[in-house]
């Protein structure tokens, strides 16, 4: 049985460092992008192209919960450019309200891609709770 390769039309957009219960340090190391602002509960960083505007790293109890790039609604076919981006890469695996979930290949994480007044078009990047067996 062959796989089937998905080519990925999208480069532009940088994905952050998806290393849940990683310590700030270790984020800051890592990133290459212009840090905008921090505080004890988040990292912002500048976009690294035209179609970011931000990216937020969230930490709970030092360490990090959470990732949100926010996109620049000024761009041109974003919303499209941002579907497709997410579909190459991750498999969709539904829909809640207006919150498009795709769920990452090992299944370890999923993205919500959304919009709202306050950070317009983004993705979130969230750790999948480990469903445990009852005996």
């Amino acid at each position: 049985m062959g796989k089937t390769a998905v080519e990925q039309h999208f480069h532009d957009i940088m994905e952050p460092l998806v290393g849940f219960g990683l310590q700030k340090y270790q984020i800051k190391s890592f990133e290459t992008r212009g840090l905008l602002r921090e505080s004890a509960g988040g990292i912002l960083y500048s976009g690294q192209s035209t179609k970011v505007r931000e990216l937020l790293y969230a930490f709970q109890d030092g360490e990090l919960n959470s990732c949100i790039l926010m996109f620049n609604m000024q761009e041109i076919n974003i919303a499209s450019d941002v579907a497709r981006f997410y579909a190459e890469r991750y498999k969709l695996s539904g829909k809640i309200g207006d919150m498009y979930m795709f769920e990452a290949p090992d299944q370890s994480f999923s993205v919500a891609v959304s919009t709202n007044q306050e950070m317009g078009l983004h993705a979130m990047y969230l750790r999948n709770q480990k469903k445990e067996i009852l005996n």
